[in-house]
């Protein structure tokens, strides 16, 4: 309802000037927003004469709790802060916390799937010594050697949310034992992929 009443989203992006993959897909911003600065800090946003204090999005993709206050402060209109992480525990200075009219969103589930298929890439890397194969191809030398097998292994996860249960739905696929680790232990009652879900005070 919020973005409803706003008429024009005017974006502030902390992050580099360029090079950042995530900046293709702002080619999609509805014709109501535009991006009216970019830059790690404070400084750089401001450059040139460039007024921030109009802006009432930021999107947030290099800023941290050292960074993001000056930012936050000079945007009086400010009235969402998006993360292009999961995790805010960075990001989240006292500067937004506080601010009852800041709507906080992040990319929680976005990366998933990706990082899961990542984490299974490097247990098959070593399990099956795969920095001995290359080594082999390098010195066109050839011998036999016994490799280990995932299944039957133990995958312990630390912080067993998103992306840990997409690790450990592929751990499962690939029969390893699951474990993981998290603050609510209970929400993972349910899960067929894992085996047991700890908690953190108690280990």
């Amino acid at each position: 309802s919020t973005l409803r009443a706003v008429e024009a989203l005017k974006i502030v992006v902390v992050g580099p000037k360029s090079g950042e993959p995530a900046y293709s897909e702002l080619c999609y911003l509805p014709q109501n927003a535009k991006i009216i600065s970019t830059g790690n800090t404070y400084a750089e946003l401001v450059e040139n004469g460039v007024d921030i204090s109009e802006g009432n999005v930021i999107l947030n993709l290099s800023g941290n709790v050292n960074t993001l206050p000056m930012i936050v402060t000079s945007m009086p209109l400010l009235f969402w802060f998006h993360s292009g992480t999961a995790g805010l525990d960075g990001v989240l200075c006292p500067e937004i916390v506080t601010n009852e009219h800041i709507v906080v969103t992040n990319a929680k589930g976005v990366f998933s799937s990706s990082l899961a298929e990542y984490v299974m890439g490097v247990c098959l890397h070593y399990s099956k010594n795969m920095p001995r194969f290359i080594e082999q191809k390098k010195n066109h030398h050839w011998e036999k050697f016994c490799v280990s097998e995932l299944k039957g292994a133990v995958m312990g996860i630390i912080g067993y949310g998103d992306i840990g249960q997409a690790c450990g739905k592929l751990g499962k696929a690939f029969g390893m034992k699951v474990l993981g680790v998290r603050r609510r232990p209970e929400l993972s009652d349910d899960d067929e992929f894992v085996d047991k879900v700890y908690n953190y005070i108690t280990l």
